[in-house]
């Protein structure tokens, strides 16, 4: 009897030691719920995991499944003195940007941040044709408040309505590579520090007018207003997290794959260990982003008048 062969659907996390635990919830809660008919290529971008977590992750895969380890260190070592870091970013925040090259023997391939939960089937998604667009992602929900739209217009001169999150994305790496979208990022690098999304920000500059969009649905904050429909993917970013906090939206998801995550006890020891301070690091964290926000729309604003002032003293000068 003939063995079916699966259709193979790549997918990318990037993570190190710290979140481990939050990783393996994700991908327990896409095992569970992905369609039985594919076989999960899952590569985890590393350079810093320890052996113990190493089998911990390794034990989620199943029959239809396979996890491996990859490290980007080698490729990112001459960059990483330029790379712009800050609070709880790491540098495997960046390594999305070099799957394309790092991975030639893929067409397209999801990229998947640690802090989701996938109660959707992620087959769908990745099997979205986006045609030519280089990545098909979900508005980012946070420019729709002040300043970050103002910022998004501003600075990274993308419509705040048409900046994406960067935390889910199906990568149309053939069109990485056509479009020269690494080496182009290290010359943006070399020229233009963003330190506010990072590396959020260089993708969406990069990219913008080659974005297929998905609903709500497939990236969605633990926030109200932004779908009525049933998420796909809970994505946990800035503060509202269940491992810190009670009462966040969507948390029950969480709670649910954690405990076959193989990391359920460490996971209620890191809520239990937290403390007021914590809370209040952050708050200071977001005013910090904001503030971030507001002096790089000021000098973006600054930058604008002198070149208007340049173009005036050119005029005059004939």
């Amino acid at each position: 009897m003939t063995k079916t062969v699966r259709q193979i659907i790549p997918i990318f996390f990037a993570t190190d030691d710290n979140y481990a635990p939050f990783l393996a919830v994700s991908i327990r809660s896409m095992l569970d719920n992905a369609d039985k008919n594919y076989f999960y290529r899952i590569h985890i971008l590393t350079s810093s995991m320890n052996e113990a977590n190493r089998k911990k992750m390794l034990s989620l895969s199943g029959e239809n499944s396979k996890i491996s380890f990859d490290n980007p260190e080698k490729k990112l070592a001459h960059l990483m003195e330029s790379l712009s870091l800050r609070d709880y970013y790491s540098v495997a925040t960046y390594y999305r940007l070099f799957i394309a090259d790092m991975f030639p023997e893929y067409d397209k391939v999801m990229y998947i941040d640690s802090d989701t939960v996938i109660p959707g089937d992620i087959s769908k998604m990745y099997l979205t044709d986006i045609g030519t667009n280089l990545v098909g992602a979900v508005q980012e929900s946070v420019m729709l408040t002040e300043p970050f739209g103002e910022y998004a217009e501003k600075v990274i001169k993308v419509p705040y309505n048409e900046y994406f999150n960067a935390g889910i994305l199906l990568m149309n790496l053939r069109e990485f590579r056509a479009n020269r979208i690494e080496s182009r990022f290290i010359d943006l690098l070399s020229r233009k520090k963003f330190p506010v999304a990072q590396d959020q920000d260089y993708l969406n500059v990069l990219c913008h007018k080659k974005v297929y969009y998905f609903g709500h649905e497939w990236n969605l904050p633990p926030v109200d207003g932004l779908t009525d429909k049933a998420p796909e993917i809970v994505h946990y970013k800035m503060a509202l997290r269940p491992w810190n906090y009670d009462g966040i939206k969507y948390g029950e998801y969480f709670w649910k794959y954690a405990k076959t995550s193989g990391f359920y006890d460490e996971i209620c020891k890191i809520k239990k260990s937290r403390t007021p301070f914590d809370a209040l690091k952050d708050k200071q964290v977001y005013d910090r982003l904001v503030s971030l926000a507001l002096d790089e729309i000021a000098s973006a604003e600054e930058e604008e008048k002198s070149e208007n002032r340049r173009f005036f003293r050119t005029l005059l000068a004939f």
